[in-house]
C-alpha cells in the first residue's frame, strides 16, 4: 500500500507564508497560499494512492479538501517540523503502508 502525506497550515492569515507576507502583506500571502493549497488538493487527486492530510492546528471537516478521498489528521504539535514529518511517518506505517511520500501543501 502506498500513501501521500500531505502537510497544510490552517489557512489563517498571519499564520502562513510569513517570510513571503513580511513584503506583501498578510493579506496577500493567505490568497497565494489558498492558491497554492488548492493546486496541491487537484493534483493530488490524479493519483491512485491514499492521501493522508495533514492539519496543522485542527482538522477541518468541512473544508475543501474532500472528507471521502482525504484521510484527516492533526499534526504533532511540536515547533519541529521534523520531529512532526517522523510522527506522521510513524503512523502511516502503523497502518500498514510500505511506501510513503510527503509534500507541503504550498510546494
Amino acid at each position: 500500500m502506498k500513501a501521500l502525506l500531505i502537510f497544510i497550515k490552517n489557512p489563517i492569515e498571519g499564520k502562513v507564508k510569513t517570510r513571503l507576507a513580511a513584503s506583501i502583506g498578510n493579506k496577500k500571502a493567505l490568497e497565494i497560499y489558498l492558491k497554492l493549497q488548492d493546486h496541491t488538493r487537484k493534483i493530488s487527486q490524479k493519483y491512485d494512492i491514499d492521501r493522508l492530510l495533514f492539519y496543522s492546528d485542527y482538522i477541518d471537516n468541512n473544508d475543501l479538501w474532500p472528507n471521502e478521498k482525504f484521510q484527516k489528521k492533526l499534526q504533532n504539535q511540536t515547533n519541529d517540523l521534523g520531529f512532526k514529518m517522523y510522527e506522521a511517518f510513524l503512523m502511516a506505517l502503523q497502518e500498514n503502508y510500505q511506501k510513503l511520500f510527503i509534500i507541503g501543501s504550498d510546494c
